[in-house]
């Protein structure tokens, strides 16, 4: 279910229980939009359209009421549905803030499925499309499991994909399904980089040419949409001899025929072994040979830990070079335009609609980072202990869970945000950013629509105390003394 609009649909049941004339939310969206078709209304740039059309159902309303009403929220660094309970002038003003941010994700989402659609329609020969997404990790279960079982059991990870391409220019489109399972647990750049190098060696041999470019598409996850991705785009060329572009669908919009394919898999061997009794799976790379049994119409491929760390070793220093890329949450389109920039656009182009584009660095200087297999080479590195970590994680600077204050620098002026940190990778910080719910920037809130970037060890300046939260589920920081927003 997608956050913002199960918010939305929650806000307004609530208002409906005391204003039956509120309609649907479906209905309440249009009635503020001359066509969700235009960009400019959706962007709440038209001045013939806006949430203003909503006062009508507040007119005869008593608005110090008291109203209750549900909400998917960020508590503590964990979402839960919340009970928020307010007065009715409150409600209007959350209800009117919803539904202007709505009409841009929901534009966001038909767009993006109708590029898709229209780059399937047109797709050529010697180019491919690779549809692509982290499945749930399978949870190992064993027949009549014995109770200490339950607390150690393993897991795998699931990664699927479809690739769509055209024999010829008089065949129609094809597809390859992919399942990739690995014992690598953790979902980001490594092994998005390595399972897409599989996909597309296993592809290039299955095809009659040569592989000319390539149009990833994915959710807008942070394993996806980060500056390191970027960076591998303007490498692609060299890495896999073919060039790229990264689509994005909207958030929590993603969903499609590759959820099929980690359900199809996990269910065939769940049912081998729990209703057949015929199998025993242990580990990841038994998982891998009883599914490769069981689905015939799957390409199952295995990659281990190991074959990830050797392969995206080299990697590193690219990566360490990445600069982020500001308002990355914003764009659905990005590909590569030189050396060391990229091209990012809030749509997609297939459909030939015009749209305006930003151009940002994401390398700070070109550097020979393609991966090779040399094997002379790497017998002349030093042998370093398995528990020695060449690269330790940082703690000195936040960990998993703290807030803190990051700064931003764009067009020579430096700009504040308050976040709180979800994960972290060497220097590198996943930081999910509240905004001020007041004037004086004394109390912040988590925003309707998750704003998530990755950002560099020094950009965080401060890291601050745990916040206190009011009933409205509003941050106050007694450490905080200068922040843009």
């Amino acid at each position: 279910m997608c956050k913002q609009h199960e918010n939305t649909d929650l806000l307004t049941v609530g208002i409906r229980k005391l204003i039956q004339e509120v309609p649907s939310s479906e209905k309440l969206l249009s009635e503020t939009v001359c066509s969700m078709e235009n960009e400019v209304c959706a962007d709440r740039k038209c001045p013939n359209c806006g949430v203003d059309a909503l006062e009508k159902y507040f007119d005869d309303t008593d608005m110090d009421r008291e109203i209750t009403y549900y909400q998917w929220l960020i508590v503590d660094g964990k979402v839960t549905k919340s009970r928020v309970t307010c007065e009715m002038h409150t409600a209007r003003d959350e209800l009117y803030l919803q539904y202007e941010k709505l009409s841009r994700h929901v534009y966001d989402a038909k767009r993006q499925h109708r590029e898709l659609r229209v780059l399937k329609e047109g797709l050529k020969p010697g180019q491919i499309i690779l549809h692509e997404d982290f499945s749930e990790n399978y949870a190992i279960r064993q027949q009549g499991e014995i109770m200490a079982a339950h607390w150690c059991a393993e897991q795998i990870t699931l990664f699927t994909a479809i690739v769509y391409y055209c024999p010829d220019n008089d065949s129609e489109l094809q597809h390859i399904s992919y399942a990739i399972t690995s014992d690598e647990l953790h979902h980001e750049k490594k092994s998005v980089y390595t399972f897409n190098k599989v996909i597309l060696d296993d592809t290039q041999r299955r095809l009659p040419w040569d592989i000319k470019h390539v149009h990833y598409w994915s959710d807008g996850g942070s394993q996806f949409k980060n500056k390191f991705n970027f960076s591998n785009l303007i490498h692609h060329l060299d890495d896999f001899g073919s060039t790229a572009d990264w689509n994005f669908f909207a958030t929590s919009h993603g969903k499609g025929p590759i959820d099929g394919i980690g359900g199809e898999v996990k269910r065939s061997v769940r049912r081998e072994f729990f209703f057949k009794g015929n199998l025993v799976v242990n580990n990841a790379r038994e998982f891998y040979d009883a599914a490769s049994n069981l689905n015939r119409k799957i390409s199952i491929l295995f990659v281990s830990k190991e074959e990830i760390h050797d392969l995206t070793e080299v990697l590193e220093q690219r990566w360490s070079n990445c600069k982020t890329v500001a308002g990355t949450h914003t764009f659905h389109h990005v590909k590569p335009s030189g050396a060391t920039t990229v091209i990012c656009a809030r749509n997609s182009p297939f459909s030939g609609i015009h749209q305006a584009t930003k151009e940002f660095v994401v390398t700070k200087e070109m550097i020979e980072t393609t991966p090779t297999v040399d094997h002379e080479e790497k017998e002349l590195q030093p042998d370093i202990p398995a528990h020695v970590p060449q690269d330790p994680v940082r703690q000195d600077v936040a960990v998993t869970g703290d807030y803190v204050l990051v700064e931003f620098i764009t067009n020579k002026s430096k700009r504040l945000f308050v976040g709180q940190v979800l994960a972290q990778d060497r220097d590198q910080y996943d930081v999910t950013f509240l905004r001020a719910r007041d004037s004086a920037h004394k109390k912040f809130a988590f925003p309707e629509k998750e704003d998530r970037s990755w950002v560099d060890a020094e950009q965080i300046t401060q890291k601050m105390t745990v916040p206190t939260m009011d009933a409205r589920h509003r941050y106050t920081f007694s450490d905080l003394t200068c922040v843009t927003d």
